[in-house]
């Protein structure tokens, strides 16, 4: 699917894999998508623990590695899912820089908004390495480890 909106001059946004089940254990599936230009969005609630541990684990993970394009709210309401993004950007500014934030919060969104390229501050960390995806026995092993 990502390859026919490529194809069809769309830029494809992947929202919130740090929430994904299959993605939170196998980050290393998002590397041929983002080879490929797919951009990532994260939660804002999950980077700052309101949608669980490992949620929170796994957005960082993929901050840190410079995979996220966009930190927005999943905010459906004031009351029980609020927008929180103030503490995500400031937390992001703290952790990982405040061009960081910057470039997740206003300028990546409004770039994408208006349909223009996005200035990098740092280049995405291990995607010009090749990653070897276990096989389907070997997931299964650490899955039955886990448990």
């Amino acid at each position: 699917m990502f390859f026919e909106l490529r194809l069809a001059g769309l830029t494809p946004i992947l929202t919130h894999p740090e929430r994904n089940a299959t993605l939170q254990h196998e980050t290393e599936r998002l590397i041929d998508w983002l080879r490929a230009g797919v951009l990532i969005q994260v939660t804002a609630d999950a980077l700052t623990g309101h949608k669980g541990k490992r949620a929170q684990q796994v957005a960082h993970e993929l901050l840190e590695k410079r995979w996220v394009h966009f930190l927005a709210t999943d905010a459906h309401n004031i009351t029980t899912r609020p927008p929180r993004m103030r503490e995500a950007h400031d937390l992001v500014t703290k952790k990982y820089g405040a061009a960081y934030a910057y470039s997740l919060c206003v300028s990546n969104p409004q770039a994408a908004y208006l349909g223009k390229e996005f200035e990098v501050e740092e280049e995405p960390r291990g995607l010009e390495q090749e990653i070897k995806v276990p096989g389907l026995w070997q997931r299964i092993g650490e899955r039955l480890k886990r448990r």
